[in-house]
C-alpha cells in the first residue's frame, strides 16, 4: 500500500492549536474519538470517516505550506525580475509610459503589466527586510534610485513641453519610487548608508537623499496639482525614513544646507497653503530630528548633534513655524500638536 500512514491523533493535535477562525476555512476539526475503554468505541465506518476527514484537512493544508514555502524560495526571482522590468523602463520611458493609463492603478493586486503596477509590487516585496537587503546586493538600489530623477524619464526633453497626462505619469512614477525607498530603508539601521551611497545618473554622481531633497523642494508650475501634492508628500516619507536615526544621512543633509531648503518649503507653504498634510510632515520630521538627538543623543558625536539643532532652528525655520501658527487654515488641532 503507497497511501501514507497517518498518525491521527498527533495530526490532531497539531491542527487543534490553530485559531478557531483558520479552522473555520477547513470546515472546521472533527472531533477526537475517545481512546480506551471507557469511551464509546466507533464503528469501522465512523473511524473510517475521521480518518479521511482528517486526512483530508491535513493535505489541504500542507499544500498550502508548501506553496507559501515556494513562494519565499521564489522571492529573488521576483526582485530580479523586478529590476529587469525597470531597466526595460529606462531604455525608452516616453513610449513605456504611452502603453497604459494610470486608471489602471485599480488592477488586481500583485498584477504587473507597467512600471507603476511594478513599483506598487516592489513596495509590497521591500517591506520585508531580507527582500530590501538582497535588492541592494543585486544592484537593485541604483534602479530604484535613478526613478527619482526627471531626467531619466524625459530622454532630453523638457518635462513643461511634454503633454500633461505624461507628465501625471512621470510624477506617478516619482512619487511610487519615493515610497518604495522609504520602505525599503525605514527603521532598519543596516540600510542607513543607502541614504548617501553614490548612485550614477547619466554623467552625475548623486544620492536618494540629495534626490529626494530636490523633489521637495523644487518648484513646479503646479504647486496645488494632486500629482505634484501627491509626489511631495512621498518624497517628505522618503527623507523621512532616510534622516530618521540615521546620524550619517543627518551629517549629509547638515553639509548640503537641506535644512535651509526645507524651511523655504516650509515658509512658502505656511503663506496660504493648503497642503495642511505636507506642512505637518516637515514639521514632525524637524520636530523628530531635534527630539531624537535631545533624548538619544551621542556625546560622541555632539558636534553633529549642535549642527542638526542649529540647521533647524534658524530664524527662517522660526518664521515659517510662526506663520503656521498665527494661520487659521494652517492651524487645525494636529498642526498643534505637531
Amino acid at each position: 500500500d503507497d497511501s501514507p500512514q497517518y498518525d491521527y491523533e498527533m495530526m490532531h493535535r497539531t491542527l487543534s492549536k490553530l485559531p478557531p477562525e483558520e479552522m473555520e476555512r477547513y470546515g472546521g476539526l472533527p472531533e477526537l474519538p475517545e481512546s480506551g475503554s471507557s469511551g464509546p468505541s466507533l464503528t469501522k465506518k465512523e473511524r473510517e470517516e475521521f480518518e479521511a476527514r482528517m486526512t483530508q484537512i491535513w493535505e489541504q493544508r500542507q499544500a498550502e505550506l508548501k506553496e507559501v514555502q515556494e513562494q519565499l524560495l521564489d522571492v529573488p526571482e521576483v526582485l530580479k525580475e523586478r529590476m529587469r522590468g525597470i531597466k526595460e523602463y529606462l531604455k525608452n520611458p516616453l513610449d513605456h509610459l504611452e502603453t497604459f493609463s494610470l486608471k489602471d492603478e485599480e488592477e488586481d493586486e500583485g498584477v504587473v503589466t507597467h512600471i507603476i503596477s511594478l513599483l506598487k509590487d516592489l513596495e509590497f516585496q521591500l517591506t520585508d527586510v531580507d527582500n530590501a537587503r538582497d535588492f541592494h546586493t543585486m544592484g537593485g538600489w541604483e534602479l530604484i534610485v535613478a526613478l527619482l530623477s526627471e531626467e531619466v524619464h524625459v530622454q532630453n526633453k523638457t518635462i513643461s513641453k511634454l503633454s500633461r497626462n505624461t507628465e501625471e505619469k512621470i510624477r506617478a512614477v516619482q512619487s511610487h519610487s519615493a515610497w518604495t525607498i522609504g520602505t525599503a530603508v525605514k527603521n532598519t539601521g543596516e540600510f542607513f548608508p543607502y541614504a548617501v551611497e553614490p548612485v550614477q545618473i547619466g554623467p552625475t554622481k548623486t544620492t536618494a537623499l540629495d534626490l529626494l531633497l530636490d523633489i521637495s523642494c523644487k518648484e513646479y508650475k503646479d504647486e496645488m496639482s494632486w500629482p505634484i501634492r501627491n509626489l511631495r508628500g512621498k518624497a517628505i516619507y522618503g527623507l523621512g525614513a532616510l534622516l530618521r536615526g540615521n546620524r550619517l544621512a543627518q551629517a549629509h543633509l547638515v553639509q548640503v544646507d537641506g535644512a535651509s531648503r526645507l524651511s523655504d518649503r516650509l515658509r512658502q507653504l505656511s503663506v496660504g497653503s493648503a497642503d495642511i498634510k505636507l506642512v505637518q510632515r516637515l514639521l514632525s520630521l524637524a520636530s523628530d530630528l531635534i527630539t531624537d538627538i535631545q533624548l538619544d543623543g551621542d556625546e560622541s558625536t555632539a558636534e553633529l548633534n549642535n549642527a542638526v539643532i542649529k540647521a533647524f532652528s534658524t530664524p527662517d525655520w522660526c518664521q515659517a513655524v510662526s506663520n503656521i501658527l498665527i494661520s487659521e487654515e494652517l492651524l487645525p488641532v494636529r498642526v498643534q500638536e505637531t
